[in-house]
């Protein structure tokens, strides 16, 4: 039987029903009790060992002994007994030296590592052994012992098992006990973050709708009715000048004129220029050379253009009123708005579904560590009302 039985300490009619929050101190006082049954059973075993090595020690002196000049066997028969009953003493002597290298393992890696020099002594030594023991019966003895060994190594690991089975179970429910606690603080900072953005949402809602009707009450205002008349009259002026400009144009033939001076570079280039886009060439060409090109080419007269131009440049300097640029910024200002409120929308429901895989894995971790902690603790029910 197992030294500590601590697992049967209730019937199942006796259980005690405990909190969830109750799960950690239990099972840390359960983990102290496993370990004074692994440091018990470490004492066995090392008892065990000890004794084995003073019962060998006492077979390798008996056998280092042996005499076997009286023996009647042939002489060749005697020297390979002796040669390989030496290298089975060596093997002893190794297997001791193997077994007290490992004695600061913890229990259960004692065990496992005893068993496995003791296969490792029973494999190499063999062919020694049965040389050996055709004239030295001896041998069978120190076999025994191995095999003893071997035998109650094993029992004790048989005995103990359920002892290495809960400490195993008690490491796995305390971590995930601790993955428990960060999804618990990952799940807080979550919802932190949640109550921060519903006040910004909650702050851009109310900035858009003070800016909404900011924007109707200046679209209705005086001020921009008559900004907005001021804004039409410009217009149609500039459509005004923009319609004699576009007579100007047909009047000057810039085919014909990309014609007559394509021999001559500069000008051809000022044909061309005005062809691609006569009103943009007007605005850029300060000298406006092309009155001199349509003069020379067909002796039309357009320098009507000078003042055409000023007056382009003039009203499209002005054609934006101050009524009009306070009416920009407010739509402007309210599409960053709308757009910071859509990314902050985007985010609480990203961060919801975080929230919510959390939960989920949350509901895995306490199932788990109940399933886990009831085994270890059979003598405890947990209270499903404390799983949320």
């Amino acid at each position: 039987m197992s030294w500590l039985n601590i697992f049967r300490k209730k019937e199942e009619n006796q259980k005690e029903k405990i909190s969830f929050n109750e799960i950690e101190a239990r099972i840390g006082k359960k983990r102290d009790e496993i370990f004074k049954a692994k440091e018990h059973l470490k004492n066995q075993l090392l008892k065990e060992v000890d004794n084995f090595e003073l019962e060998i020690r006492k077979n390798i002196e008996e056998l280092r002994l042996i005499d076997l000049s009286s023996r009647k066997e042939e002489e060749k028969i005697k020297v390979v007994v002796k040669e390989n009953l030496r290298h089975y003493l060596d093997y002893l002597e190794k297997l001791i030296l193997d077994l007290r290298k490992i004695e600061t393992l913890e229990a259960e890696d004692y065990v496992t590592h005893v068993s496995e020099i003791l296969r490792n002594f029973v494999k190499f030594s063999r062919a020694a052994y049965e040389k050996a023991t055709i004239l030295i019966g001896k041998l069978g003895d120190v076999k025994k012992k191995v095999n003893s060994l071997f035998n109650r190594i094993k029992q004790l690991r048989e005995e103990n098992q359920e002892v290495f089975n809960a400490l195993n179970k008690i490491n796995e429910i305390n971590d995930s006990l601790g993955k428990l606690k960060e999804l618990d603080k990952n799940k807080s900072a979550i919802d932190n973050n949640i109550k921060s953005l519903a006040k910004k949402i909650g702050l851009a809602e109310e900035t858009i709708k003070n800016l909404d009707k900011n924007i109707l009450d200046f679209k209705t205002s005086q001020e921009y009715f008559e900004a907005r008349k001021e804004f039409e009259k410009k217009l149609m002026e500039k459509k005004e000048i923009e319609n004699n400009l576009q007579k100007i144009k047909e009047e000057s033939d810039l085919r014909f004129l990309a014609k007559k001076f394509h021999a001559e570079r500069k000008k051809a280039e000022i044909a061309v220029k005005y062809a691609e886009n006569f009103n943009k060439a007007v605005i850029e060409d300060e000298n406006l050379e092309i009155i001199m090109l349509v003069k020379e080419a067909s002796g039309k007269d357009i320098s009507g253009l000078h003042e055409l131009r000023e007056k382009l440049l003039n009203i499209s300097k002005n054609l934006t009123s101050e009524p009009e640029t306070k009416l920009k910024n407010l739509e402007n200002e309210r599409k960053k708005i709308e757009y910071e409120l859509s990314s902050e929308k985007k985010e609480t429901n990203e961060e919801e579904k975080r929230k919510n895989k959390l939960e989920e894995r949350k509901e895995e971790l306490l199932n788990e560590i109940k399933a886990k902690a009831m085994e270890v603790l059979p003598e405890i029910e947990i209270d499903n009302a404390c799983l949320k």
